[in-house]
């Protein structure tokens, strides 16, 4: 096996843990981008870059020396008869052999560069490998995959033909090792041939695979070890060698993903007997060795055979350089580093119930941290797109929104099963011919916010990314009203603002030279501690003005979302008029008193584990505050000011009303399940005289229409003989075909009560006092004149399952 120089050799303690710290502070200072602030919504903000995961920033010190010394004597590596052509060539061979010290890779390992990141390394192999029939027949071919593959490690084998095998998670929420190991056995008796295809680190949550373990599993049945370490290669020790038989047999990386690798090309590193085909994978300029008219020999060397056409020569050496770059860090430092990081992240968090982290905490993972923000107000979710726009605009912080390209593992950990995972699909395309959905609807996408952490970021740095999290779970759907949720594409941006950004257009060639117009960009500036915690500052008086700047907004006129009215439980998210509804409206908090999340009415949510996802005090205060609404908790209302009147745009006719809103039905009541049974969806029904509406035991409800006239606590009674049944609103066909225009006052508070045949209403204040309003009789039933009266509390109103549709 090969060496790591002693002087770049990771994992020592005192020195080497000197020269990272050191060496970080170089990275840090020379990260192109660090400095630079944009002019957004809010103001001026500095960016502050999260999302590694996906792509790395360039560094000042390799542009500085590709600029130095790789330009000035560039030439094409198929050229041997030059100065600039070898001396670029002595650039590329050597930016191979350090990434192959860097792996540990022997003289059986090749490096191959290619196009794409690790989906084109997994193209290359699996072409490869389709081209040796002999060994490898699709029809007797099984490719063991992962819970956490990325679609890269996923899609390819399977638009090949070949069988694919998902691995699931075990109960903790790591690679089930003992399922691996059953299916082995099962395909080594019917004699297939099997092909381990595993991440070593999940995009989504950075939970680890022991990539050791699995490989010597893996080869004790005859199969293939391949490793994807696109999410894990910038922070882990990659061994292409570390034991006799856990060693890999590929390994698919994505360089681009590093500090410094912007433009990187992918690797692929491989044991050489994979390539036992005759005609490389890419054949052309650069392949062969002689070619005739009728005739032509290929190279031998697998490295210059499988990268046919002139390379990603820079590309390459950047490549090389950020890899040498790593090593001199320490792999060994820097997991010890994102340990660090996690804990943080875990410790600030977990003090917040409305931060739901997907992923078990307790197992080894790298700081890439995905989750969701509840509105308990709501019961809902805020969309992860508006989540990501928020940190952007109002913080300066870079981060995703979406499945990051993982949708299996991502329905695993919102624990979405297959039917329901299809019964979502419905939006993403058209429907049949009876459907009512004519384009794609990519806001109902489930999804979640994403960032990491790097290693390199100063600690302030990194408090400062936790506690805007924060901030915006705690009081980012104040600003939703100032969003427009674009339904086709999904995708989020403030009302008032465009960005100014710039294009190429922008550049004019004149006499003088290029010349390039201003943007909005401020550069050079320097990003200080001190700047950082004015940036929340901000972001807090931002928040505390919110009804201010939301009240202009008119969010009547928004796009809806075109769904069947047995689907309106799928809207998992508060959209912006219902968050202008309740910023102006009674303030609804739901406390809870299980820890049942599915009662929350939402069509998922996040996993929990049982090896100790959470502490039991983390547990008891999420439960606490979270938990499930149940029959006997309490919705509560409170600081109604007396005086409190609608004062914005809004809709009567809406898709989930609040309780102690005055509400205007125009042709139907739907719902999604009755009350106090929502672990199970049931049944889709239009509540109608037959059918009466389940409101609960405790609650109250004023009706004016001709055919409603008497009022009881948790009954309704109609001048057509229903009889009365407790915790049951009786409605009519459609409650709009004998009721058009009619309103309706939901409330539940014992102190309201109704006189003797409607004359008045009456209530007593907190204080003990008294003051009416008058209502007038009408045919049969009363009207409640304004102000609406309010609700104060509910012991049961299930608001997200009380539909009312045009």
């Amino acid at each position: 096996m090969g060496q790591v120089g002693l002087s770049t050799m990771p994992g020592k303690a005192g020195h080497s843990d000197k020269k990272g710290e050191a060496l970080l502070n170089y990275v840090r200072e020379n990260v192109i981008g660090s400095e630079v602030a944009f002019d957004g919504p809010f103001g001026s903000r500095p960016v502050t870059y999260c999302d590694y995961t996906a792509s790395g920033r360039p560094l000042q010190f390799i542009e500085d020396y590709i600029t130095d010394y790789v330009y000035p004597t560039y030439g094409n590596t198929h050229t041997t008869t030059s100065i600039v052509s070898l001396q670029t060539t002595k650039f590329r061979n050597s930016a191979r052999d350090i990434i192959k010290k860097c792996v540990n890779a022997s003289e059986d390992d090749v490096v191959i560069f290619v196009g794409s990141g690790t989906t084109g390394a997994v193209h290359k192999l699996l072409n490869v490998l389709g081209l040796q029939t002999d060994l490898f027949d699709e029809t007797n071919t099984v490719v063991f995959v992962g819970p956490y593959e990325h679609h890269s490690n996923i899609l390819p084998w399977k638009e090949n033909g070949l069988k694919v095998e998902r691995i699931r998670e075990d109960k903790d929420g790591l690679f089930d090792v003992d399922y691996l190991t059953k299916l082995l056995k099962e395909y080594k008796a019917k004699q297939y041939t099997m092909i381990g295809a595993f991440s070593a680190s999940s995009n989504v949550t950075g939970i680890l695979t022991d990539t050791v373990a699995v490989a010597e599993i893996l080869h004790e049945y005859g199969a293939l070890s391949f490793w994807d370490y696109a999410a894990g290669a910038p922070y882990l020790k990659i061994d292409m060698n570390p034991t006799s038989t856990g060693y890999k047999d590929a390994v698919f990386c994505s360089p681009h993903k590093f500090i410094g690798g912007v433009g990187t090309p992918g690797l692929l590193i491989a044991k050489k007997w994979l390539f036992t085909n005759s005609v490389p994978h890419n054949c052309g300029g650069g392949t062969v060795s002689y070619v005739t008219r009728e005739t032509h020999t290929y190279l031998n060397d697998i490295e210059e055979r499988e990268e046919g056409g002139t390379p990603a020569i820079v590309e390459s050496i950047r490549c090389g350089m950020v890899f040498q770059l790593k090593n001199a860090i320490g792999a060994d430092f820097i997991e010890r580093k994102e340990a660090e990081l996690c804990q943080m992240a875990y410790r600030v968090w977990s003090r917040n119930p409305n931060i739901l982290l997907l992923g078990n905490k307790s197992v080894p993972r790298v700081p890439i941290l995905s989750f969701l923000v509840l509105n308990p107000e709501s019961g809902k979710f805020l969309h992860h797109n508006f989540v990501s726009m928020l940190l952007n605009d109002l913080y300066g912080i870079q981060t995703r929104g979406g499945c990051a390209c993982a949708g299996p593992y991502a329905q695993d950990l919102l624990e979405m099963d297959e039917e329901m995972a299809q019964r979502f699909a419905v939006f993403f395309a058209e429907r049949g011919k009876n459907g009512e959905i004519t384009e794609p609807q990519e806001i109902m996408k489930p999804g979640f916010a994403r960032l990491n952490l790097p290693y390199f970021f100063e600690d302030y740095t990194v408090k400062f990314v936790l506690e805007a999290v924060n901030q915006v779970a705690r009081h980012g759907w104040k600003l939703l009203p100032l969003y427009h949720l674009d339904v086709k594409t999904g995708t989020c941006k403030h009302r008032l603002h465009t960005y100014s950004m710039q294009s190429l257009f922008d550049i004019e060639y004149k006499m003088t030279g290029m010349e390039v117009k201003s943007d909005g960009i401020t550069r050079n500036m320097c990003v200080t501690k001190e700047e950082l915690k004015d940036v929340l500052k901000k972001a807090e008086k931002v928040f505390a003005k919110a009804s201010k700047l939301c009240r202009v907004i008119n969010c009547t006129y928004d796009q809806e979302i075109k769904i069947l009215p047995e689907e309106r439980h799928f809207v998992w998210f508060l959209q912006p008029r219902d968050a202008q509804m309740m910023l102006f409206g009674p303030r609804r908090e739901v406390h809870i008193k299980t820890a049942a999340s599915r009662a929350l009415g939402l069509p998922f949510y996040p996993k929990r584990y049982s090896g100790g996802h959470e502490s039991e005090k983390e547990d008891k205060r999420r439960v606490e505050s979270l938990g499930n609404i149940s029959a006997d908790s309490g919705v509560e209302f409170n600081d109604v000011p007396e005086d409190y009147i609608y004062d914005v745009p809004r809709r009567f006719v809406r898709d989930d009303p609040q309780v102690g809103e005055l509400i205007q039905p125009s042709s139907a009541i739907w719902s999604q399940n009755p009350p106090f049974s929502r672990t199970q969806p049931r049944d889709h029904r239009i509540y109608t005289k037959k059918n009466p509406l389940y409101v609960g035991e405790d609650a109250y409800a004023v009706m004016h229409s001709p055919h409603h006239h008497r009022l009881s606590k948790g009954a309704h009674y109609s001048s057509h003989g229903d009889l009365p049944r407790a915790g049951r609103l009786a409605t009519y066909d459609s409650l709009g075909n004998n009721a058009y225009g009619s309103t309706m006052q939901l409330y539940s508070d014992p102190r309201w009560r109704r006189e003797v045949n409607g004359k008045e209403l009456r209530n007593l204040d907190k204080k003990g006092g008294k003051y009416q309003r008058k209502g007038k009789r009408d045919s049969g039933g009363m009207v409640l004149q304004d102000p609406p009266y309010r609700a104060y509390t509910a012991q049961w109103l299930d608001v997200n399952q009380i539909y009312y549709s045009t």
